[in-house]
């Protein structure tokens, strides 16, 4: 499934939207090279550490901004954030597993990744929107 950048996904922060769209591009590369299944494992593996990378630099940018705007969400919001760090950091440990169906793990991360972050940004990432916009931070 290709993920596809609509309005409704902007925070209307020009930098988080950005970063926003380069992670579907990274999820919709994964996807691509999944479909069909005779991928190249340690490819798959190069791009999900990529996907997970840029996740990491990007909730980074978004807490940055928490900082300095003094928002008043942050605390629930970083804990959302720690919860998909965690989560990606037990799939990564489990990538190596011996015997494993490797299409339908990477299936499974791809899952994970993308239903969270879209969730997280249509429901989360909306929430401090005006905040920010409010703040100066366009």
């Amino acid at each position: 499934m290709k993920f596809q950048w609509t309005e409704r996904y902007s925070v209307h922060v020009h930098l988080l939207d950005e970063q926003h769209q380069h992670y579907f591009e990274i999820l919709n590369r994964i996807v691509d090279r999944l479909d069909p299944p005779d991928f190249d494992r340690e490819e798959i593996r190069l791009l999900l550490s990529e996907l997970f990378d840029y996740a990491a630099y990007h909730l980074e940018t978004e807490e940055k901004y928490f900082a300095e705007l003094n928002y008043p969400e942050a605390k629930p919001h970083i804990a959302l954030h720690n919860y998909y760090r965690q989560t990606v950091a037990e799939l990564m440990k489990q990538i190596d597993n011996p015997g494993q169906d490797m299409a339908a793990f990477f299936s499974k991360i791809v899952e994970f990744a993308s239903e969270w972050f879209a969730s997280h940004i249509l429901v989360e990432d909306q929430k401090y929107s005006q905040f920010f916009n409010e703040h100066g931070v366009k």
